[in-house]
């Protein structure tokens, strides 16, 4: 990251590919005094990353389901063992986390 903003300094967000990237880009903007200057938004909806937007360093984090996500996918496989037609393309549900709603996740956690 610290490489990234010496090429880019005009650059002003971040999308690391977790929560624990995410700390770590957070931390590198820390170093460079660029965190109030870049948003970061990331994925996993961690704790740790939860405790990061509530401390005005993330932006949103996004909760997954996994649990939610293995009981579709078992689903889905006794659907297909059993002969019947199984969808392709099948959603499961994200929710955003951002300083409105932190709170909640936490508490969840």
């Amino acid at each position: 990251m610290r490489d990234l903003l010496g090429q880019h300094p005009r650059l002003n967000a971040a999308f690391p590919i977790n929560d624990p990237s995410a700390l770590g880009c957070i931390s590198a903007l820390e170093s460079t005094n660029r965190l109030k200057d870049v948003k970061v938004v990331t994925v996993d909806g961690s704790r740790e990353g939860i405790e990061a937007i509530k401390a005005g360093k993330l932006h949103a984090t996004s909760a997954q389901f996994p649990r939610e996500m293995g009981r579709i996918a078992a689903e889905k496989m006794y659907d297909h063992l059993a002969g019947k037609l199984v969808e392709k393309d099948v959603k499961v549900r994200v929710e955003l986390i951002t300083a409105a709603n932190a709170d909640q996740y936490l508490q969840a956690k």
